[in-house]
């Protein structure tokens, strides 16, 4: 076919490049980036075969990888495809040079003139649409897009209570900026502003616009706040100012961000916090800073936090968004009891979206809870697709987003979702593992293994990424990595993901061990993981049971994680599951 269509024909299959859509029988096939980019590249060159050496060029230019690395990838792509993987048709292997597609794609079928029309027609609206939307692209008066960062604050003080003051200062001017346009002014969030403050030489990596430099000290009798912008690329200063602090009063910190967006030339929209109390505005905002250690102590030191600033404003969404966030994380985690904490996470959610029906912080409160403790994925999508839009920037948003597409199976549109939350937080633990937890359910376990282990390089003792790495390594058939990778953790996950990959190995009596330790109440769907390693699928069947009379919230995610998926289930569970994948359908 003539290669300006964009849309290759084979076999049953039908390739958009443009969609960056593969269907077969009108059914679409979601694929991995790497994956959809190889099989392009396999389709351009039908009927000829493509060298293994111009094919890692081509998925991987500014990478060394070797020969195993792009077999995986094909591996990969042949389970999407093929209807035997062992006994390929479609993607063949040219022993010794590299592979081919072996139909050649067909040439695109001749439409009538009167649809050709239609669809011209439908191209011009659309492409109208795309220019209204976006005219401010095609504008020379506006300023191109920018990136900032913030990085943390220099504490020249001996009061300890000043690394507060600094982290709730940098929030709150990330939170107000980031607020903006993103296609305009990119944000970058906090972990990565740490990871640059230990590693300068990444800021030439990131290629930012703009550092903005903080310090606070005393000066005589007054706590001052200073800030500095300075250009990225040579670090020449920018701009310069003094704050002076009044903890009695919000107006210095209104101030300080006012003159910060004047200075980056960023048109601020209006306050909505102006009204509350500065003391409930604090603590609100160190309980953030809490939230995103993304640890237990953490979440707890945040819900009160939360707690406190509603101490002070009883009226303020933000911290009932905080407490219901704070709330459901512990409960996901099974830290805290479910019968007790749930209807106050429900009664915080609530209260946050009615007194502010377009907060995006409410929206994704009440989204979480419908989504894992309700089981109500459309209802759940529908709100944070209300937050993305009013929030575009917000990586926190977009992860919920890929929360959501994790649980309902659409594998492309979660990787995509928390690629695009990678953009505005690029060295965040749990934003980075979300996108490798997103790939492997994607059954890309090159790329997830990848990721994962990028996580583990910054934080080795970070379990989430840990357990993404392991359970990939394991996909791959390295159990013996995986093992190693998740010894040292005993949540009841961890262990049962241990005693998964221990039984896969041969290893069945350490692992037949684990069954006779004592598991929590909430830990189900752990148990039920090592039953069925352990050649016992009808009581691995019943532990998922009651997984879903208890309302576990992974019980969504039965179908994706690889270890759970093979488990036999019952005729109530696989309603369950069928809503999540019909919500998908519809997306």
């Amino acid at each position: 076919m003539t290669p300006d269509k964009g849309i290759f024909r084979f076999a049953d299959f039908e390739l958009s490049v443009r969609a960056h859509r593969l269907t077969r029988h009108g059914q679409r096939i979601n694929l991995p980036p790497l994956s959809f980019k190889l099989l392009q590249a396999l389709a351009e060159a039908a009927p000829e075969s493509v060298s293994r050496e111009k094919l890692i060029e081509s998925l991987w230019p500014d990478r060394v990888v070797g020969d195993e690395t792009l077999t995986e990838r094909v591996k990969l792509l042949r389970h999407a495809i093929e209807d035997d993987p062992t006994d390929p048709k479609l993607l063949v292997t040219e022993r010794g040079w590299g592979y081919r597609l072996a139909v050649a794609p067909a040439a695109a079928v001749q439409r009538s003139p009167t649809r050709n029309i239609r669809v011209l027609t439908a191209a011009i609206l659309a492409l109208a649409a795309v220019l209204i939307a976006g005219a401010y692209w095609l504008r020379d008066d506006l300023p191109e897009v920018r990136s900032l960062v913030i990085l943390p604050f220099d504490i020249l003080s001996d009061d300890p209570d000043d690394a507060y003051l600094a982290g709730s200062i940098a929030e709150e001017l990330r939170t107000r900026l980031g607020r903006q346009d993103p296609g305009r002014l990119v944000v970058l969030g906090r972990t990565t502003s740490e990871h640059l403050a230990r590693d300068p030489g990444a800021i030439q990596q990131l290629d930012v616009d703009y550092l903005l430099e903080g310090s606070i000290r005393q000066r005589d009798q007054q706590k001052v706040v200073s800030l500095s912008l300075l250009t990225g690329k040579d670090q020449r200063p920018w701009w310069r100012d003094d704050f002076v602090v009044n903890v009695l009063s919000r107006g210095w910190r209104r101030s300080l961000v006012n003159e910060t967006a004047i200075a980056l030339t960023v048109d601020l929209a209006a306050d909505e916090e102006s009204n509350v109390p500065a003391a409930a505005w604090d603590a609100y905002l160190r309980g953030r800073h809490a939230w995103r250690d993304w640890t237990r102590r953490g979440f707890s030191e945040a819900l009160s936090h939360f707690e406190r600033a509603l101490q002070s404003a009883p009226e303020f969404d933000r911290a009932h968004a905080g407490i219901s966030d704070a709330l459901g994380t512990l409960l996901y985690n099974g830290v805290i009891d479910r019968e007790k904490n749930l209807p106050r996470a429900r009664f915080h959610a609530a209260r946050a979206l009615e007194l502010a029906p377009d907060s995006p912080l409410a929206l994704t409160a009440n989204a979480m809870l419908l989504l894992f403790f309700d089981h109500q994925p459309q209802q759940a999508s529908e709100l944070l697709a209300r937050a993305v839009s009013l929030a575009p920037g917000n990586p926190e948003v977009l992860l919920a987003r890929a929360n959501a597409y994790w649980s309902m199976g659409c594998r492309f549109e979660a990787v995509n979702a928390s690629r695009q939350a990678l953009r505005f937080d690029p060295y965040s633990p749990i934003v980075r593992t979300a996108l490798a937890w997103s790939l492997l359910l994607a059954n890309d376990a090159a790329g997830a293994l990848e990721h994962a282990s990028a996580v583990l390089d910054w934080k080795p003792d970070y379990p989430y990424a840990a357990y993404v790495a392991a359970m990939a390594a394991g996909q791959m058939g390295d159990t013996r990595r995986a093992i190693g990778l998740l010894q040292g953790h005993d949540s009841p996950d961890m262990t049962s993901a241990r005693g998964y990959w221990q039984a896969r190995d041969g290893q069945r009596e350490p692992a037949r061990e684990l069954l006779n330790q004592n598991w929590p109440p909430d830990s189900n769907i752990a148990h039920a993981r090592l039953l069925f390693a352990l050649g016992d699928p009808s009581a691995a069947r019943d532990a998922l049971d009651r997984a879903l009379a208890r309302r576990e919230p992974e019980i969504v995610f039965v179908n994706r994680d690889p270890s759970l998926r093979d488990i036999p289930r019952s005729a109530s569970l696989q309603a369950v599951l069928n809503r999540f994948q019909a919500a998908c359908s519809g997306q």
